[in-house]
């Protein structure tokens, strides 16, 4: 459906000039992606967060094994297999922010939802630990490799972010 196709990436265009904006998806780097009625809308690999085109948006059917399964005229993230792992079993319409703060990526206040290892997303047992992390927190910090919010809303996640940000950057003064 083509108009909710242009509702979704208008949405998510949004939230990633935000990201852009607050510089957590500097360059190239991050993702936003969208759980949606038959599997998951994300940013094509290699997009400008920021900067979103309709044709930068890829919709996973399917993962099997280290299978991503989609459709769109680009390649889905990189970091497609922990969006379909942790959005596939929730409602319609959560959002998903993979960004890439370095206050937080470095901060020793973040050592709690933290990764033990550098995150390879294809890893089983890194996507166990990133959801145990995830459900606990609403959050995960990828040890060397940024972040990622699960919420409702864009909204939600952005101002988790925020505030996470300046937690870290009132405790270190």
């Amino acid at each position: 459906n083509n108009s909710e196709i242009n509702e979704l990436y208008n949405e998510m265009k949004l939230a990633g000039y935000s990201c852009k904006e607050i510089k957590i998806c500097p360059n190239r780097a991050g993702c936003i992606a969208k759980k949606v009625e038959n599997g998951v809308l994300i940013s094509a690999t290699g997009a400008d967060v920021g900067n979103l085109t309709l044709e930068d948006m890829v919709l996973i059917t399917d993962r099997k094994e280290n299978t991503i399964y989609y459709s769109g005229s680009k390649k889905p993230s990189t970091e497609s297999i922990i969006a379909w792992e942790l959005l596939k079993e929730k409602e319609v319409g959560a959002c998903f922010i993979h960004c890439h703060c370095r206050k937080i990526t470095y901060s020793e206040k973040s050592n709690y939802f933290t990764t033990k290892d550098y995150f390879m997303s294809e890893n089983e047992e890194q996507i166990e630990e990133v959801k145990s992390i995830i459900n606990k927190y609403g959050y995960v910090n990828l040890k060397l490799h940024g972040q990622i919010f699960i919420d409702k809303c864009y909204e939600i996640i952005l101002g988790k972010i925020v505030n996470k940000y300046c937690e870290i950057d009132l405790e270190s003064e």
